[in-house]
This record gives C-alpha cells, sequence and structure tokens, in this order.
C-alpha cells in the first residue's frame, strides 16, 4: 500500500520515484502464504522530505485500508521515522553505520515490534527519493 498526501503543490506524479522505490522492494505473490518464513516480516517506507509513506506486509496493510480514509498520513510518518538518538546503531554487512535496532510501539500492528531502520541512498550517498 502507498498512501500520499497529494495537493495542488505536490501531485501524484512528485511521488513517483518513492513509488518506484516501494515497488522495487516487494515480490509480488498472488496468494498470501501465511506458513513462509516472512511471512509476520512488515516495513515502512517513509521518503526523505516528503509526505510519502510505503506499506509492506499482510497485516499493516489491511489495517491500514480499513482506517481508510481516516489515516493521516503525517502522524503515521512521525509515529514510524526513526528518531534521533534512539535504539542501538549497527554496522551493515556493506560497510555502512547508519542502521539503527529499537523497539516501538507500531501504530497500525497495536504492538510492540523490533525494528530495523535504515535511510535509503541514492549512488551518491544523498537521501533517496
Amino acid at each position: 500500500a502507498a498512501l500520499a498526501d497529494i495537493t495542488p503543490d505536490h501531485p501524484a506524479g512528485s511521488y513517483a520515484a518513492c513509488l518506484a522505490l516501494l515497488t522495487g522492494q516487494a515480490d509480488v505473490m498472488v496468494v498470501p502464504m501465511p506458513h513462509t518464513a516472512n511471512a509476520g516480516l512488515s516495513a515502512y517506507l517513509a521518503c526523505a522530505n516528503q509526505d510519502f509513506i510505503g506499506i509492506v506486509g499482510l497485516t499493516p496493510v489491511g489495517r491500514a485500508f480499513d482506517r481508510l480514509p481516516a489515516i493521516d498520513v503525517h502522524a503515521l510518518l512521525r509515529d514510524v521515522r526513526p528518531r534521533r538518538g534512539e535504539g542501538v546503531a549497527l554496522r551493515s554487512v556493506d560497510g555502512r553505520d547508519d542502521a539503527t535496532l529499537t523497539t516501538r510501539s507500531d501504530p497500525l500492528l497495536g504492538r510492540s515490534v523490533l525494528r530495523l531502520t535504515r535511510p535509503v541512498l541514492d549512488a551518491a550517498g544523498a537521501p533517496g527519493a
């Protein structure tokens, strides 16, 4: 699922790069298979400096659709974006040390989750999308 604040100043097309990042991360499955290893995994993609959030995972996507049109994109972004100074810093296998491991309440799941956050960067190292 993808949610964005579409306004005259930010038309739907302005979120194309964010949507491309989201669709590039997802494997499309026609039938959800709850017994697979990744059945309980979920993810959020919050694009830098934009009012766009991508949601991946059967449960959070279902809950997001159940709450439409009442979802406030800005509030959801505030809830899922990482906070400075929170969590444990991690070094990833590619040598970047910008990942963080935290425990936080997930706004769509309604329970505490273990979260791994990391900025999406382009080839030049700037925030992607």
